[in-house]
């Protein structure tokens, strides 16, 4: 999920470490620093799949999984428009503003560096358009159940967990039924 890191941090440099000059340090500058962050949803695109790695195996002989990501126009703008808002808001307040930017130097962090990374193993109603049921159960293995953020279809930026713990036990439910109606 891309997301941008905005920060505000006049003076931080040189700040004593102890003593008189520290507690005057506090007394002057603590609390006079706002620290902004933006984190956005990110559309679903034919960039971004998972595929088994044929050259790197586990410890067991398993193919791995190999992730690809893509960012999309969507995201970027999206990017943009919120360094923008948040410049506004700072500016509003009097205050300057600072842009941490990611390693490439854009305004988006990658895979990885947010929180709440769904997806990859979609839930449908359908073979043909999804991975799992409504069950998140797998439709080409009946007794494989995915309970976690894979089955999502996307993300609206929010944290996910309730939701996930719902599916999870969905699925709990299910497959202790499937066991005692001998179904798996």
């Amino acid at each position: 999920m891309p997301s941008v890191g905005f920060t505000e941090l006049p003076g931080a440099s040189g700040k004593p470490a102890y003593g008189q000059p520290l507690r005057e340090w506090i007394r002057n500058d603590f609390g006079s620093r706002l620290g902004l962050f933006s984190a956005g949803a990110m559309i679903p695109n034919q960039g971004c799949y998972c595929e088994l790695d044929a050259n790197v195996k586990d410890r067991w002989g398993i193919p791995v999984l190999r992730f690809h990501w893509k960012v999309g126009t969507q995201e970027t703008e999206q990017a943009q428009h919120a360094v923008r808002a948040m410049s506004e808001m700072i500016s509003a307040m009097g205050g300057k503003s600072t842009i941490s930017k990611s390693p490439d130097g854009s305004y988006l962090w990658g895979a990885g560096e947010a929180s709440h990374e769904v997806g990859t193993a979609r839930m449908g109603s359908t073979p043909a358009d999804s991975v799992l049921n409504s069950y998140s159960q797998a439709w080409d293995v009946r007794n494989l159940y995915v309970a976690d953020g894979a089955c999502f279809a996307g993300h609206a930026g929010k944290n996910p967990t309730e939701t996930i713990m719902a599916l999870a036990w969905r699925a709990s439910d299910h497959l202790a039924d499937s066991l005692v109606r001998k179904e798996i």
